[in-house]
């Protein structure tokens, strides 16, 4: 973390099965409005409300277990992020999505993962593609 700091990158965490210790951390070390994508999230849901209040630059990502049966927890977590904060992953070579599931995941299983994420969200397919990409160029510095 101190070392993107002193670069200003953004900053990508994993805090799998460690929430209230990479809160704890971020929390001690990070500004409050610095860039921070939370990769691969499947923490409880009641998490979320927690990052993205203390955070407000920070991005959540979900690979392809958000399509899987038992991934109540995570479409919920899906549900509570704003649209202008998610962000669609892979997480290759691991969690291909639904009808898939058990493969190498790689990029072009996106559509999968997005029309999970649309249906749970209420919006287009479009309008996801879209938005989330347009949320990866400003996480990233990514131009147009």
């Amino acid at each position: 973390m101190v070392a993107a700091l002193e670069l200003a990158k953004p900053m990508v965490i994993h805090s799998r099965g460690a929430d209230a210790d990479s809160f704890d951390l971020m929390t001690r070390l990070l500004p409050s409005d610095y860039k921070i994508h939370l990769h691969c999230f499947t923490s409880p849901p009641q998490w979320i409300e927690k990052w993205l209040t203390k955070f407000s630059n920070l991005y959540v990502g979900f690979t392809g277990c958000s399509t899987f049966s038992g991934a109540h927890d995570v479409r919920d977590a899906i549900s509570r992020v704003p649209l202008e904060r998610l962000l669609i992953e892979t997480d290759g070579p691991f969690m291909a999505p639904e009808p898939l599931r058990g493969s190498t995941a790689h990029s072009g299983m996106i559509p999968f993962i997005a029309q999970k994420f649309a249906e749970i969200k209420g919006t287009s397919i479009e309008k996801m593609y879209q938005q989330t990409k347009k949320n990866a160029q400003t996480m990233y510095g990514i131009p147009d």
